[in-house]
């Protein structure tokens, strides 16, 4: 048997999938010790080793793949292991010495990659300075009892020359006038969002802060540089069962220690230090919460100078939680300052399920608000298809660049996808550029864009193909059936979960799996869906909770 770390059979990905499980702890028991080797560094707890998000940490994914070539030796069943890396061949080398261990080198970290990375830095930085405003600054410093809330700012939220919230939804409306008031927003922004005119558009709705309001000089100055401290972490004898894995430590750190999510996590750290100093009279601080590198930043500033200020992580969005174990942070995060308070949750039956298994967090509820529209619905009958011979088929992207290649190449594979019979529409992320679709979509696929709001596209769709989203739960309640995919570098779940909608979604590892997915439920329909409207509302209440005053009002509290 070939295993190539760069393409991995299906029986493969299901059993890492498994080892995942199987040494989660090991990790969590590992990345503390990393921190007690280096507990007077805080330059740690920004970097992108301390991360459990598998686009900011390949550590925990190369340890599964070391873990699977030894279990696959051992049985006897491999005679070759393709690596990416070198650090890789190295490391399974300390073991395995009976086969082949070759590497297939990619791209690595270049000078010139890592001088545009700086100026890239620098470049942000600059537009982000550009943006100070003092009187903004000294209007919310005379303000009493403050709610803060963490946003993100992206070019499309101004189209139209409107600030159009994609994130809080109608949570303005249902507070008065007194509350607003001393209801502040904190934007995190995309790299093209800094601008003054989308500030100026955001301003004439919500009150806002920004961290250049408050940042030194020197502030800037130690954020930019973290790539030159991040040189001096101790990162030696560090082993994980029995293989010693300093070089993929080290070269993990260098491949992003010019990550713009560890830049603006440091901005967070000293904007919190800068408004302790302006004495800010904060009451709450809520945090967009999905346990990023930006988060760590955040929550960190937050413990350290505010810790007798109440802080919620807000859990806006209702991603499938097995698959994105690090949205709900460990003990390590949570005794190291790195996590909110509480956690808030807007699916009910996470909350009854997660609220059992992790007594270590405070967990609530908290209004959908992102779905406020989902919750607007009218549940009348499902509504019968003008073509029943056509059988119509959403694809939803997720905002990665390379995460969006991963998938094109994924359903250019899957030939059923180029049946006369099937009428496929893309659903591109907000963030993306839809030039990358256009380049790389084979040909022989003839799709379209998705043009109108998703709630209206799910009316009249057979299917939905997505990663793990928000998306998968707001289909179900339409009708319509799911079928997950796997990102390249991750995990699926390996059991049907009590948080799972029975037989409603499928996952698929591969083109293989998502042709067969899509050939089952073609042929019958009916057997994946929920048609009864009771049904649907029942699913509705266990996903979403409720967007009313109450609610709200408790949210704010």
């Amino acid at each position: 048997m070939l295993l190539d770390f760069n393409n991995l059979s299906s029986y493969q990905k299901l059993e890492i999938d498994k080892i995942s499980h199987e040494i989660e702890k090991d990790f969590h028991n590992f990345i503390e010790v990393l921190f007690e080797n280096n507990k007077d560094n805080i330059d740690l707890l920004f970097s992108n080793i301390i991360s459990r998000n598998n686009d900011e940490n390949s550590i925990f994914y190369n340890l599964c793949l070391f873990q699977l070539s030894l279990k696959l030796n051992q049985e006897g069943k491999l005679n070759k292991i393709i690596t990416s890396k070198i650090e890789q061949t190295e490391i399974l080398k300390q073991k395995i010495k009976n086969i082949d261990i070759i590497t297939q080198k990619k791209n690595g970290v270049n000078f010139l990659s890592n001088i545009y990375k700086i100026i890239k830095n620098i470049h942000y930085v600059l537009k982000l300075k550009s943006c100070q405003n003092f009187k903004r600054k000294e209007k919310v410093k005379k303000l009493k009892k403050i709610t803060l809330l963490e946003i993100f700012f992206i070019p499309k939220m101004f189209s139209n020359n409107i600030y159009h919230d994609r994130y809080y939804g109608n949570l303005l409306e249902e507070i008065d006038d007194n509350k607003k008031k001393n209801l502040i927003f904190f934007p995190i922004f995309f790299h093209k969002a800094i601008k003054k005119k989308f500030i100026k558009l955001a301003e004439k709705k919500i009150n806002l802060i920004l961290q250049s309001d408050y940042l030194k000089f020197e502030d800037y100055v130690n954020s930019i540089t973290f790539f030159l401290r991040i040189k001096k972490l101790n990162l030696k004898n560090l082993v994980f069962k029995g293989f010693n894995i300093d070089n993929l430590v080290k070269c993990t750190i260098n491949a992003e220690k010019l990550n713009q999510s560890t830049l603006i996590a440091l901005l967070n750290y000293h904007c919190f230090k800068r408004m302790k100093e302006q004495k800010l009279n904060l009451k709450l601080i809520i945090d967009w919460y999905e346990n990023q590198i930006v988060d760590k930043g955040f929550n960190y500033g937050k413990n350290i100078f505010f810790p007798k200020i109440k802080s919620k992580g807000f859990l806006g969005l209702n991603s499938i939680l097995e698959i994105n174990k690090n949205f709900i942070p460990s003990r390590f995060e949570i005794k190291r300052n790195l996590a909110p308070d509480e956690i808030c949750l807007i699916s009910p039956k996470y909350f009854e399920v997660l609220k059992k298994e992790r007594s270590d967090i405070n967990f609530t509820l908290a209004p959908a608000l992102r779905s406020v529209n989902l919750l607007k619905e009218k549940f009348d009958l499902l509504p019968k298809k003008s073509n029943i011979e056509q059988f119509k088929i959403l694809i939803n992207f997720t905002g990665s660049y390379f995460d969006n290649l991963e998938m094109i190449e994924l359903i250019n594979k899957c030939k059923i996808l180029q049946s006369k019979k099937i009428d496929l529409f893309i659903r591109p992320h907000q963030a993306s550029d839809k030039k990358i679709f256009n380049k790389y979509l084979s040909k022989k696929i003839n799709y379209q864009y998705s043009q109108i709001f998703f709630y209206d596209e799910m009316k009249n769709t057979d299917l939905l193909i997505s990663r793990s989203s928000t998306a998968c739960f707001e289909s179900l309640i339409f009708g319509v059936p799911v079928l997950i995919t796997r990102r390249k570098n991750s995990f699926l779940p390996t059991k049907i979960h009590k948080t799972f909608p029975d037989k409603l979604w499928f996952f698929s590892n591969d083109s293989y799996e998502l042709e067969k997915n899509i050939s089952r439920i073609m042929v019958d329909k009916t057997k994946y869906i929920v048609k009864s409207v009771d049904e649907r509302k029942k699913l509705l209440s266990e996903y979403f909770y409720p967007t009313i005053k109450e609610n709200i009002s408790f949210f704010l509290k």
